[in-house]
């Protein structure tokens, strides 16, 4: 564990597995065959030893997300004091004895997210009980900015990023501007949680199965004013909108429910949403690369040219896509009623000023820090918490040492 990496399979070609063969005359038990190991998948996870990362990593290490016969390297990347935790979480997956998790990497160097295939942005300061939404921009985007611009060194252009600090489509906005290696359309945000909620919401008014609720949509922004759309979503195959006749429940309930789930939730724990916020995680990396089953789409929080439904250009917005060959498509030809266009209205405006905001924040960050007054303590604190954030291990630590002395 002192080494920051741990090897699950000595054998590099192939590997035995029982099969069962059924016939019309008889079943032939422990039949065993031999394939080539596919190459591992890489995935990084930023902030992976908090709650998301502990509730992600078994998901990403059984096969749920990848498929049960393709291999992943795991890099779980985190704050030089969380050293110790993580090294409890390896154990973990020592222990749960995953047999396609090859390799797991863990420590506190940016380096280690290098040519990684999928890189999972988790790390955020929290908001704390009395602040707001601007306050949580506010922090995050230093810590975003200084975390792309050092993966700028470290990707392949063919590299994934999946933004989920909050607020995650504003955040997907900032990594986007600074991480210019991969194509933005590479770098999306997690609404996909907030697409599962929709599922879910309806499956139980219905009283039916959430695995036949198909295409809702969630538009916008991961927020108050996002927009969840049951227009053109299905139930066992039946228009949802035909089986629920109740405009009260569709124009009101259902939407407050949907945006408020997160703190009703953070209420309930006394913390923000963990193992939801994982599957949505797995889901939509999942879908992102093995695509979408036919005829079905998601929600993801993807960049908008400007030509996408009015959507202005240079902002991360909450559409319906369609998923294949590893990549993302907004669908279009949907229609929104009057009420609809409200509703987008007001989600467009709120991530225009969230980009403005964002803005604001980032012209201070790169003023010397001489210039700073007082009331530009906070972000010089910013600074400092990714300085830390990406402190090299000193040689002791190179040599051996749970704990770094950078901590």
């Amino acid at each position: 564990c002192s080494s920051g990496v741990r090897n699950t399979r000595g054998r590099e070609v192939s590997w035995a597995r029982r099969c069962v063969q059924e016939t019309d005359q008889r079943r032939v038990h422990g039949i065993l065959f031999f394939m080539e190991r596919k190459a591992p998948i890489i995935i990084g996870l930023n902030g992976g030893a908090g709650q998301i990362g502990y509730s992600l990593l078994p998901m990403l290490a059984s096969g749920e997300t990848f498929g049960p016969d393709q291999p992943v390297e795991l890099r779980i990347f985190d704050l030089p004091q969380k050293m110790e935790h993580m090294c409890g979480i390896v154990m973990e997956l020592d222990d749960s004895r995953f047999s396609l998790l090859v390799t797991v990497k863990h420590g506190c160097t940016i380096e280690m997210m290098k040519d990684v295939d999928y890189c999972i942005m988790l790390a955020s300061l929290p908001m704390l009980q009395g602040e707001q939404r601007s306050d949580l921009i506010k922090k995050n985007t230093g810590l975003v900015k200084d975390f792309a611009e050092k993966l700028n060194d470290l990707l392949k252009p063919t590299s994934k990023v999946i933004v989920v600090t909050n607020p995650a489509n504003t955040m997907a906005w900032v990594m986007s501007r600074f991480l210019t290696k991969i194509p933005k359309q590479n770098i999306t945000a997690l609404s996909m949680l907030d697409h599962n909620r929709c599922v879910y919401q309806v499956a139980k008014k219905l009283k039916g199965d959430p695995a036949t609720v198909r295409n809702v949509i969630c538009w916008g922004n991961h927020s108050k004013t996002l927009y969840p759309d049951l227009t053109y979503g299905t139930i066992g195959g039946k228009p949802i909108l035909s089986l629920i006749k109740d405009p009260e429940f569709i124009y009101k309930e259902f939407i407050d429910i949907i945006r408020n789930r997160a703190f009703m939730v953070q209420k309930q724990r006394m913390q923000t949403a963990g193992f939801s916020t994982a599957a949505a995680v797995r889901d939509h990396i999942k879908y992102l690369h093995k695509g979408t089953p036919p005829g079905e789409w998601v929600s993801m929080g993807v960049y908008s040219t400007g030509k996408e439904y009015g959507i202005p250009n240079d902002l991360y917005f909450s559409f319906p896509v369609m998923c294949e060959n590893k990549k993302h498509e907004i669908l279009d030809g949907f229609k929104w009623d009057e009420f609809g266009k409200v509703q987008i209205e007001t989600t467009v405006k709120e991530l225009l000023k969230e980009r403005d905001d964002c803005t604001s924040y980032l012209t201070a960050l790169d003023k010397p820090k001489a210039q700073f007054c007082q009331s530009n303590l906070f972000t010089i604190l910013i600074h400092e918490y990714t300085c830390l954030l990406y402190t090299s291990p000193s040689p002791r630590d190179q040599r051996g040492s749970r704990m770094p002395s950078s901590a």
